[in-house]
């Protein structure tokens, strides 16, 4: 998969996610501390390993996702599915990881009871 395949199927990702959520009343979504602010959202990552669940990463209802810069930070960066894909170079083949953010959301979908639109062609990612 391209980069550019990649970014799409992020974008597209996120953009149903929101959908769907907001379509059955937005089960899951709170108010998040990340960092010093507070974002009203999803929690899409958090680390278990300093002292707790410390939220890393929060979906947005505005779309974006809510980052911290480095572990313990309090200082936050907004980012794009685009962005937040694409974000390690070094890390897993950018298909992959666009592939593991669609089922990641998926799986997010699936814990708060979403069911995906067939009409959406949802569950698809990267087939």
């Amino acid at each position: 998969m391209s980069r550019d395949e990649a970014a799409e199927l992020a974008e597209k990702s996120v953009n149903e996610f929101i959908a769907l959520m907001a379509a059955a009343g937005n089960p899951g979504r709170g108010r998040h501390e990340i960092g010093l602010h507070h974002v009203e959202g999803w929690i899409l990552d958090y680390d278990g390993t300093l002292g707790g669940s410390e939220i890393q990463a929060v979906l947005g209802v505005d779309g974006n996702i809510h980052a911290r810069r480095e572990p313990r930070s309090v200082r936050t960066r907004k980012l794009s599915a685009t962005q937040w894909v694409l974000r390690d170079p070094e890390g897993p083949e950018t298909g992959a990881r666009a592939a593991e953010f669609a089922e990641h959301l998926a799986r997010i979908l699936a814990f708060d009871g979403v069911e995906p639109d067939p009409r959406r062609g949802s569950g698809d990612a990267g087939h």
